[in-house]
């Protein structure tokens, strides 16, 4: 018998899951059998994960920062470039009569 394409999707989407989850363990499954183990040794585990963390955040809120006043500076200069036109225009107007 023919399977759906949303029984497919379903089976696609679950093998894909397992995959990822696989790959990426859950870090907090990982952390309890060392905390265990070494406290110490997972407590800076833990403190470079945030600081980790951290710089990402910063990085990507720098990124945005960027961009954000890179759009601003190209908004501005098409801005002028349309008021000199338009002035050019006005100008060129003016001139002819």
């Amino acid at each position: 018998m023919a399977l759906s394409l949303f029984t497919v999707g379903q089976l696609i989407f679950l093998f894909w899951t397992l995959r990822i989850t696989e790959a990426n363990p859950d870090p907090a499954a990982k952390a309890a059998p060392a905390a265990v183990a070494d406290p110490a040794a997972a407590a800076a585990a833990a403190v470079a994960d945030t600081a980790s963390d951290a710089a990402a955040a910063a990085a990507a809120t720098a990124a945005a920062a960027a961009k954000a006043a890179a759009d601003t500076a190209a908004a501005a200069a098409k801005a002028a470039a349309d008021t000199a036109a338009a002035a050019a225009e006005a100008a060129a107007a003016t001139a002819r009569g």
